[in-house]
């Protein structure tokens, strides 16, 4: 039995309709990653239903305003209580009319986030793709579209993302591996960590639902065949 996903690549959603995904239309474009799923979980009742006791549950029923703006006048403000909570705070502002349609995210110590954005220009939609360090230009794009009349379908922006290369300035090395290939690539440790580093790069998207499963199944590829080399040159 073939258990492997099916994709659909021809799908091709609507960026400008906030009625297709309430909560999608509330979240994708604060810039935290954490504070994003918070706000997700906490809208949803996900939050409530996992609490321990009848007053937390309360307090989970209702997002704090503080967590909702799209960007915090303090990024540091909940990054004091942990790193992670930085992840994505610091990401550009947003150009006018323009939201983001996908994220790399990084299981580093502060969560590091790349953000690809699109916006209406007269008839077309431009795309451009960010991160939270932009005087180094970690990364640049090959060959991905930057313009197009319609929204992106799946298989191109699975394409987009695909063209997004380590910029060779930035890391010192000259590559034809994808960003997110040569990021899990770059953290790749001992044997034992191969399961860690696996899900180290996650790639989500509040309008393409099947985003995340395709390049999970990246992952597992990447990590099949890592296994069976580290088993060779045991052997």
């Amino acid at each position: 039995m073939n258990d492997a996903p099916t994709f659909d690549f021809d799908f091709r959603p609507v960026y400008w309709d906030p009625a297709s995904d309430p909560i999608a239309a509330i979240t994708r474009n604060v810039k935290g990653q954490l504070r994003r799923e918070m706000i997700a979980d906490i809208v949803s009742g996900r939050a409530a239903e996992r609490a321990p006791d009848e007053a937390t549950r309360q307090l989970l029923l209702d997002v704090h305003p503080d967590l909702l703006p799209d960007e915090l006048d303090d990024p540091n403000l909940l990054g004091r209580q942990h790193p992670w909570f930085m992840g994505g705070e610091y990401l550009p502002d947003y150009l006018p009319g323009e939201i983001e349609i996908a994220r790399i995210v990084l299981g580093s110590v502060t969560m590091d986030v790349t953000s690809v954005r699109a916006r209406p220009d007269r008839r077309l939609i431009r795309y451009r793709i960010v991160d939270e360090y932009p005087d180094i230009g970690p990364f640049e794009v090959l060959d991905g579209p930057t313009i197009s009349a319609k929204p992106l379908t799946f298989g191109e922006m699975v394409t987009l993302i695909d063209n997004i290369r380590p910029n060779p300035k930035a890391w010192g090395r000259i590559t034809s591996q994808s960003y997110v290939e040569f990021i899990r690539d770059l953290n790749t440790g001992s044997y034992s960590d191969l399961d860690r580093t696996a899900w180290f790069v996650t790639v989500t998207s509040s309008f393409y639902p099947q985003l995340r499963a395709f390049f999970e199944m990246r992952a597992r590829q990447w990590l099949a065949r890592k296994k069976a080399e580290l088993a060779a040159e045991e052997a």
